[in-house]
């Protein structure tokens, strides 16, 4: 799988991003707060693992980050 992301120019000559259907990750429960920054990159690089990316890739790691919203 590329995990490149991939663009298409519209008439107007802007770029939109094409959207791709992925397999999402069931935990089976949402997490209570949030995780730590390093589960989170050991999750990104497991998810890059899986899909067969570069894991030296930092662009391949960052794309698989997941966000968190915290106050």
């Amino acid at each position: 799988m590329n995990l490149r992301p991939q663009f298409a120019r519209l008439p107007s000559g802007d770029l939109r991003m094409i959207r791709r259907e992925v397999p999402m990750v069931s935990t089976g429960s949402l997490p209570a707060l949030f995780q730590s920054p390093d589960l989170v990159e050991d999750q990104a690089v497991a998810v890059v693992r899986r899909f067969g990316g570069d894991v030296t890739s930092r662009q391949h790691i960052l794309g698989q980050y997941t966000i968190q919203f915290a106050k």
